[in-house]
Order: structure tokens, then sequence, then C-alpha cells
């Protein structure tokens, strides 16, 4: 009995081993996914910020070129004075490199937050999953807690909560059932103690014996507390019975050799029958 539920407290404590480590490693992926999403989150402020500062620039460029146009003297088909000259075309080109530079960027920076919007949303599915798997993990630890119990310390004793089924079981130790016992069929027993005990603890109240299933009238041989004998009895009696004589019953024939009482043979079936004439 030490050695299977040894082996059964190992064999448990190992598959929680296995869970509890699955179930950290998604704590992890949970922590580093949480870290990826901060960081995430950080690139989209310092990306907004970027935006900010850019479309203040881009707010100031487009005074500036106004200034300038209007210091140029530019006329209303669109052409410039005498007044321009160089000096207007140069800071207007100018102006309008920094103005683009800035669109450009404006526009790097909006593709960074669509990524990062994507990375955000991947990371949520990553995290989803990761709590599934949680949740799965511990529904798996649950079942085996269920099947398995409360393991000792030592591996040498456990209590089941659940049904412990298999096709076979192989017990090296002693088995103690404290529940209600489930009879099992069998064609053959066969038994290889010495000794064997029935009506234990019921300190003689009980009958007991073997009660032989004759598809009608059962066959009783064994103790009779009730009449304190030994008796072969026809009998009503199953096999949840405590008294065999409690209902229907009667006596059984019982053939023999010969019968004796100490050490002194009474005789066989000759010796009887010539007895009694």
């Amino acid at each position: 009995m030490a050695n299977i539920l040894s082996q059964i407290g190992s064999a448990v404590a190992d598959k929680v081993s296995n869970l509890q480590g699955q179930i950290d490693s998604n704590d992890t992926d949970i922590s580093s996914l949480q870290s990826d999403v901060s960081t995430a989150q950080s690139d989209i402020t310092s990306n907004a910020s970027d935006i900010s500062t850019n479309s203040t620039n881009i707010s100031t460029n487009a005074s500036a070129i106004d200034t300038v146009e209007a210091s140029a003297g530019l006329d209303a088909d669109g052409s410039y004075s005498a007044n321009g000259g160089t000096n207007y075309l140069t800071g207007v080109s100018t102006l309008k490199a920094a103005d683009e530079a800035l669109d450009s960027q404006v526009k790097t920076n909006a593709d960074e937050i669509s990524t990062n919007g994507s990375n955000i949303s991947t990371l949520q599915s990553d995290m989803s999953s990761a709590q599934s798997d949680i949740t799965s993990n511990d529904s798996d630890i649950s079942d085996l807690q269920t099947q398995a119990g409360s393991l000792a310390s030592d591996g040498n004793s456990a209590s089941f909560s659940g049904n412990l089924s298999a096709a076979d079981l192989v017990l090296s130790g002693d088995l103690t059932v404290q529940g209600t016992t489930t009879a099992i069929e069998t064609t053959s027993l066969e038994v290889t103690d010495a000794m064997v005990l029935t009506a234990k603890g019921s300190a003689g109240a009980n009958d007991s014996g073997v009660l032989v299933d004759c598809g009608g009238t059962n066959k009783f041989m064994g103790w009779n507390a009730g009449t304190s004998k030994f008796e072969f009895l026809e009998t009503d009696a199953t096999s949840t019975s405590t008294d065999v004589d409690g209902g229907t019953h009667s006596g059984a024939d019982v053939e023999v050799g010969a019968l004796y009482i100490g050490a002194n043979v009474l005789g066989e079936y000759s010796d009887f029958s010539s007895a009694l004439g």
C-alpha cells in the first residue's frame, strides 16, 4: 500500500508541479506582455507629444511664410514685386522644406501609432490566451485535487474525495475503507489465507458462515448465534442478512463419512444403520 500510494503521490505531485510550472510561465508571459503594453503606451504618448510639437512648428512655419510673403509684397495674381527678390525665394524655399520635413515626421508618427495600436491588439489577444491557459490549468489542478485528495507528506497514505477507477489496481500494503463498500462479482475466488474471519466486530451477535445461492431457497453452513450452534440450514436469508433463521428456514441434509466426537469415532453410516435396526 505504501508503495502504490507513494507512486500515486509522486505522479500527482509531478503533475501538479508541471501545471504549476505552466502557471508560473504564463504569469511571466503576462508580466512581459504587460511591460510591452506599457512600453507601447509610452510610445503612443511620446508620439502624441511629437505630433503636438510638430503641429506647433507647422503653425509657426506657416506664420513665418505669411510674414515673408507680406514683406515681399506678393501680388494678388501670385507674382511678386521687385521688392521680393532672391531673399524671398530663399526664405520661402527654406520654410517649405522645413514644413515638408515636419509633415513627413507627422506621417511617420501616425504610422507608428497605427503599428502600436496593432501591437497592443496582438498583446491583448496574447494576454487573453494566457489567461485562458491559466484558467484551464486551475481546472486541471482542481480535478487532480478531487481525484487524489489530500496526500500525506510521508506519501504512505492518501484521502480520496472523488471516485478512483482503474482497469487494474494492485495494492502492496494495507487498504482501509471507511465508506460503503461495493461488491464485485468474480467467477473464481481463491484465498491463500489460512484463516478467514467473518462477522468481525459483531462480538458473536450475528449469524456467520457460508451462504450458497441455490436459485431459490439458499443453503447456509455456519454459526447460528441465536441457537449457539453450528448448523446446516435451508433459508431465505441473503448476503446482507445477519440472522439466517429470522425468516423462513429449516434444517438442511448433511452427508458425511465417519462422525467423530472428540477423539472418539461414532462410526460410519453402516454402523448407525445396524445400531438403529
